[in-house]
């Protein structure tokens, strides 16, 4: 069977274009997956940050609330944007940044409420 001289070239220019679609959705889901997993992380550092605080609250552990929770975040080199104590809770709020994308992160660490 033969082909006109119209038809040259187009399977290449199909999976030439197949293959960019493949590589675009390829980045898109590992920039995704990368960015789930920080968030992932930083989640789990808020919830250690503050239930550091409240331990350090409660005597349980030596120190100033606070303070501890930020030489843990210089530790992870990850941002601390707010730690509040409020009797016996503690807050923090940490700033996650990957590329051009950044997002806080926010824990809630005390006694259970009766």
């Amino acid at each position: 069977m033969t082909f006109g001289t119209r038809d040259a070239g187009t399977s290449t220019a199909v999976a030439a274009g197949i293959i960019a679609l493949l590589m675009i959705v390829s980045s898109l889901v590992f920039f995704g997956t990368r960015i789930a997993i920080t968030l992932a992380n930083a989640h789990n550092l808020a919830d250690r940050l503050a239930l550091e605080a409240a331990d350090t609250i409660s005597g349980r552990l030596p120190g100033i609330p606070c303070a501890s929770a930020q030489r843990l975040a210089d530790e992870a080199n990850i941002s601390l944007v707010s730690c509040e104590t409020h009797s016996t809770d503690a807050r923090v709020t940490l700033r996650v940044t990957l590329g051009v994308f950044s997002a806080d992160v926010r824990a809630h660490a005390g006694p259970p409420q009766s």
